[in-house]
C-alpha cells in the first residue's frame, strides 16, 4: 500500500510473523525520523516494542506495544534504520508439562515474533531475543519512518508480527495526477 504526505511517496510493508486468535493490530503510522527503539525481551521471544520518533522537529513516543517485562535495552541509532530482520514462531507453553501438539490442544501454543535486528549500513543493533523459528527480513535503500504490527492481548502480552513503514524515492505514483485536482487528460494535454 502506497502513502502520500509532505509530497513524499510512503510503501507500508505487511508484517511478518503469525498471529493468535486473540491479537489486536496496532500501528504507529508515518511518523519520521526513527531517534530511538525501547525493546522489552527475554530468552524466547520479544515483549514489548516502543519507539520515540521525529516529526517536525519534535519528539513523539508512540504507545509501549507488548508487556514491558525481562531485558531492556534502548538503542539510538546515528543514522537512519534502512533494514530490520528477525525471527518468528510457534511455540509451546511449557514442552515438559505439556505433551500435546498444536492441532489437538492449540491453547498450548502461542505463535510470536522471538528475536529483532536493527541496523543500517554503518551500525547493527541486536539482535534482541532467542534467534530461533522462521526468518525475515525488511531491507530497504531508504529510511523506516513507521512500525506497525499485532500484539498479544492476552495476559502475556507479547509482540507476535511486525510491519515496518519506508520512504521511498518517487515524487508521484503511475497513474495519478501530481495535483489531485487535475486530471489524467489534463496532463495529457499539457504533453501536446
Amino acid at each position: 500500500m502506497d502513502f502520500q504526505m509532505d509530497g513524499k511517496i510512503y510503501v507500508k510493508v505487511e508484517p511478518r510473523g503469525e498471529t493468535n486468535p486473540n491479537d489486536k493490530r496496532w500501528d504507529d503510522g508515518l511518523v519520521g525520523r526513527i531517534k530511538q527503539i525501547l525493546v522489552w525481551y527475554d530468552e524466547d521471544f520479544i515483549s514489548a516494542f516502543q519507539t520515540i520518533y521525529e516529526c517536525t522537529g519534535k519528539s513523539l513516543i508512540s504507545k509501549r506495544h507488548g508487556e514491558s517485562r525481562g531485558n531492556f535495552e534502548m538503542i539510538n541509532p546515528k543514522k537512519p534504520l534502512t533494514w530490520l530482520s528477525g525471527y518468528y514462531g510457534t511455540f509451546r507453553v511449557d514442552p515438559e508439562l505439556f505433551q500435546t501438539d498444536e492441532e489437538t490442544e492449540p491453547w498450548n501454543f502461542y505463535k510470536r515474533i522471538s528475536s529483532l535486528k536493527f541496523g543500517n549500513e554503518e551500525e547493527t543493533y541486536g539482535p534482541f531475543g532467542c534467534v530461533k523459528g522462521t526468518p525475515f527480513l525488511f531491507r530497504g535503500t531508504t529510511e523506516i519512518v513507521g512500525f506497525h504490527g499485532f500484539i498479544n492481548d492476552g495476559s502475556s502480552g507479547y509482540i507476535s508480527a511486525l510491519g515496518v513503514y519506508f520512504k521511498t524515492e518517487a515524487v508521484g505514483v503511475i497513474g495519478q495526477p501530481a495535483n489531485p485536482e487535475e486530471s489524467v487528460e489534463t496532463i495529457e494535454e499539457k504533453k501536446n
